[in-house]
């Protein structure tokens, strides 16, 4: 019948005795549903909200949803691909609507940054090396390069120890 409203004439008997009567029937259309983009988080991270799902007001579900506003938390869920769903009620028509979207929970990676090392204070840069794994960046004083983990003793500040982080 598709959406809309219809009438459906229900007609019985025969002759004068020949009854008929009609029922208005509305079809609605359930919402269209935009569930949000899958997710791959650490398992260590704190709870956050779902976000860039559409209708908002409807309720979430699923391995690591703590509160049906869309709360996840990882560490309730545990490492592994979780497939989480949104579920809308449209008040106006009764049709209910459905979405998913998929979050994958890894375990957070192993960070080493080399140890303590002893440098010269130098006008060269330093390579920094003996980190693992590759890819990250560095952040601290005297960092020339992020990436590539150039480091600069006199920009850091000359003769003295400091504090180089290596993220990844």
């Amino acid at each position: 019948a598709g959406p809309g409203e219809h009438f459906i004439t229900y007609t019985f008997g025969t002759g004068s005795c020949e009854k008929t009567d009609i029922r208005r029937i509305f079809v609605g259309e359930p919402a269209d549903i935009t569930p949000g983009p899958d997710l791959t988080v650490c398992s260590d991270e704190n709870s956050f909200n779902l976000t860039g799902f559409s209708p908002v007001g409807g309720d979430w579900t699923g391995v690591g949803i703590t509160d049906p506003s869309g709360i996840f938390d990882p560490q309730v869920s545990g490492l592994g691909l979780f497939t989480v769903t949104y579920t809308f009620l449209n008040q106006a028509t009764g049709c209910v609507a459905t979405g998913t979207r998929d979050i994958n929970v890894v375990a957070p990676p192993n960070v080493y940054a080399g140890g303590d090392v002893t440098y010269c204070n130098t006008l060269e840069d330093i390579t920094l090396s003996g980190y693992l794994p590759t890819g990250g960046f560095w952040s601290g004083p005297g960092i020339v390069n992020s990436t590539a983990g150039i480091f600069n003793s006199v920009l850091a500040g000359g003769i003295g120890n400091y504090e180089l982080v290596y993220s990844f």
